[in-house]
């Protein structure tokens, strides 16, 4: 029932577009993108509604896999690679929650699907709580907590798989300016030379924080740019509608 959640491990990791293509009908979303995701960075994925962000995220994840080029991981095309070998991880905007199990039973749940020891899986569950601010939640069923909680334990769950690759579809939706800040934190504790971590959000604030590249969507291109080299007006004008999201 959980969203979209995939397991690897990686050592060092580079992920290569290769003249990217997407089209639905006559309009094309994605238009020869070619781009080098590298490892120990955060890349903060902007664009507005309907510019191909979420299908970008879905090739890379395989979901969508009639497309035109490549997806690239060591150098070998990841549609010749079994699904359980991809070190990949997707985490959805929506959480996709077992109503009658607890949060920490939930967790608990998908350690023993990775099968770690449950020495193991306890202290990474007591980790991310005290990460993301869920020790008060733990034995709160899905129907008992806010939005926000909601979201912070989908991101929970999603991380206890541990990769060196993280894609996230607007992990900030639902937080308030509090659980904002502990997401945030908590994206820069899990920074490493080794990490990709790619997050598509409208929260043009909250990626200033945290992010190392800005990669904006338009016009089926993705253009790159360092933050705190464009302000929020050239943003809106590159994008061509509002952002303020």
């Amino acid at each position: 029932m959980l969203e979209f959640y995939y397991y690897f491990s990686g050592s060092e990791d580079m992920i290569q577009l290769d003249s990217i293509s997407k089209s639905y009908g006559d309009k094309k979303v994605l238009n020869g993108i070619t781009f080098e995701f590298r490892p120990g960075n955060i890349y903060g994925l902007i664009g507005r509604n309907g510019a191909g962000k979420t299908t970008l995220l879905k090739i890379l994840m395989r979901i969508i896999r009639n497309h035109e080029g490549n997806v690239l991981f060591h150098g070998d095309n990841i549609n010749t690679v079994d699904t359980l070998d991809l070190p990949f991880v997707f985490i959805g905007d929506t959480p996709v929650l077992y109503q009658d199990l607890t949060a920490r039973e939930q967790m608990l749940f998908i350690c023993k699907l990775n099968k770690l020891s449950k020495e193991e899986g306890i202290e990474k569950i007591q980790y991310l709580a005290k990460q993301l601010k869920l020790e008060e939640y733990m034995d709160y069923y899905p129907r008992s907590v806010s939005r926000g909680t909601l979201q912070r334990i989908n991101i929970a769950i999603g991380m206890l798989r541990e990769s060196n690759v993280y894609f996230f579809d607007e992990p900030f939706i639902t937080l308030d300016p509090v659980q904002v800040d502990t997401v945030e934190q908590m994206f820069l504790n899990h920074k490493s030379t080794t990490r990709i971590q790619i997050i598509s959000s409208h929260d043009l604030d909250s990626l200033e924080t945290i992010c190392d590249k800005y990669l904006i969507l338009k016009d089926g291109q993705l253009l790159e740019f360092e933050p705190g080299t464009l302000d929020r007006k050239q943003i809106t004008k590159l994008i061509g509608d509002s952002y303020d999201g």
